[in-house]
C-alpha cells in the first residue's frame, strides 16, 4: 500500500503534526507512506517540500502575501492566517503524484 499525506503548509500546525504522527506510524508498520508539504521543516527523504530551493521559497512567500493582500482592504478583517485562494499550488505538476497511481 501507498499513502501520500497532503499538509498545506509546514509540519508546525496541529492537523499538520497530527499527519506526520500518522506518516511516521505507518512508515513503522511498513506502508510506503510520503508527505508533500510546503515547506519542510525537518530533514527527512520521505518529507518531500514543494519549496525545495531558494527560488521556490520566495516564489511561495511573495504569492502568499499576494493571496492575503484583499484581505487588508477590510477594515473589519481579524488578524488570523486566511487564504483567498487566488495564487493556489498546482500539485498535480508532480509526478510524486503519478508514482502514487493519483492522475492528473
Amino acid at each position: 500500500m501507498k499513502v501520500l499525506h497532503i499538509v498545506g503548509g509546514n509540519l508546525s500546525g496541529g492537523a499538520a503534526r497530527g499527519a506526520y504522527w500518522l506518516y511516521q506510524g505507518l512508515r513503522k508498520t511498513g506502508v510506503d507512506s510520503k508527505i508533500l508539504v510546503q515547506r519542510a521543516d525537518v530533514k527527512d527523504k520521505n518529507v518531500i517540500s514543494l519549496t525545495n530551493n531558494k527560488i521556490t521559497k520566495l516564489k511561495q512567500i511573495i504569492l502568499s502575501n499576494l493571496d492575503q493582500s484583499p484581505t487588508w482592504l477590510y477594515k473589519n478583517r481579524k488578524r488570523v492566517i486566511f487564504s483567498t485562494g487566488f495564487w493556489a499550488s498546482f500539485i498535480h505538476q508532480f509526478t510524486l503524484l503519478i508514482d502514487f497511481g493519483i492522475k492528473r
